[in-house]
């Protein structure tokens, strides 16, 4: 399925997970860590890749992003923590950021 409306009119592939994914350009991801914590690499940061990463639970379980390159907003990583956390992140061509 799609979603929103995302850079240049393209649409998000929504994606269910529960464990360790790699995300594509354009993935919404919804996370359920409710049967242990895990992490999301983000595609390479060309230049507009978007992706979304959301928590879908409200276990004590963490979702960690990892950018496959560069950094988020200079750092290493992020946490998702609580229910329905969510981060929108766009390339700027080297890293990553929180838009």
């Amino acid at each position: 399925p799609t979603g929103a409306t995302g850079v240049s009119g393209s649409s998000f592939n929504v994606v269910a997970k529960s464990g360790i994914y790699t995300a594509s350009n354009f993935d919404a991801v919804m996370c359920n860590s409710s049967g242990g914590a895990f992490a999301v690499t983000t595609p390479a940061a060309t230049l507009n890749n978007t992706i979304i990463v959301k928590k879908r639970d409200n276990s004590a379980n963490a979702v960690t992003i990892t950018p496959a390159s560069g950094t988020v907003d200079g750092n290493a990583n992020l946490l998702l923590t609580m229910d329905n956390q969510s981060y929108t992140l766009i390339a700027d061509g080297t890293n990553w950021n929180i838009i």
